[in-house]
């Protein structure tokens, strides 16, 4: 086993990143907290495997803005999202996709995304 690992280990760190090209020419929209070290690791991940990615700030995105792109991926931390909201409930919630009767992008949605949208669609499992 001990000379096992090692070997695994050395082919490990000579595995070559996915060539992009490889994936399907998608334009992909990130949506997420583009001021912190989360966001720009997945801006930077996204643009390594697709050619055309457009990145938006979730407190500012409008749908309107993701009406382009092939896919949107959505990192919506619960602390900023239903946490907050539990905190003042008087606060203006703000969706950055909008209404789910219009949304109609496919979409990835990354940390509390889904439990933050179900609460402002009037979605069940909200909370658990």
């Amino acid at each position: 086993m001990r000379i096992q690992l090692p070997v695994v280990l050395a082919l490990s760190l000579g595995a070559v990143a996915q060539d992009r090209s490889l994936n399907p020419a998608l334009h992909v929209a990130f949506v997420g907290d583009l001021q912190s070290a989360r966001g720009a690791d997945f801006a930077k991940f996204l643009r390594e495997q697709f050619t055309r990615v457009d990145t938006v700030e979730r407190t500012a995105c409008t749908p309107d803005q993701l009406r382009t792109a092939d896919v949107v991926v959505l990192d919506w931390p619960q602390g900023e999202g239903v946490m907050k909201w539990f905190e003042d409930k008087q606060k203006a919630r703000h969706n950055p996709l909008g209404e789910l009767a219009r949304w109609d992008r496919p979409t990835v949605l990354l940390g509390s995304a889904g439990l933050n949208l179900a609460s402002l669609w009037n979605l069940p499992g909200t909370q658990g």
